[in-house]
């Protein structure tokens, strides 16, 4: 279904890839979870995650595709966002001028 490639960012419980739909090419955003790594606390965190992002539909929040499981990992398929996260941009280019930081907040308020 999907081809895995780079290695975009790394989240509290998984590293995440962009993949490639092998039947229509569209790009997704892929988070691996290695279930040899989390507790079972852990693992009930990640379900939560899945059903919240199942729920949530905003332009400014990231859209959720579907979940796979494979190889002793649990992959959570979502909207591949192209700029990265807000913290890989903070990374990138620093503190943000206040407009910007403005602006940010405004979308995160708005997508919550």
């Amino acid at each position: 279904q999907y081809k895995i490639g780079d290695m975009v960012g790394r989240g509290a419980f998984g590293k995440v890839f962009q993949a490639m739909n092998l039947e229509n090419g569209e790009l997704m955003a892929v988070k691996c979870v290695e279930l040899n790594n989390v507790s079972a606390e852990e693992l009930e965190e990640i379900k939560n995650e899945v059903n919240l992002l199942r729920t949530l539909r905003h332009r400014h929040v990231v859209s959720y595709i579907g979940t796979h499981t494979m190889e002793g990992s649990f992959n959570i398929l979502m909207e591949y966002c192209p700029g990265g996260s807000v913290s890989t941009l903070l990374a990138a280019f620093g503190p943000f001028e206040e407009r910007v930081l403005s602006q940010y907040a405004r979308q995160c308020y708005e997508g919550l």
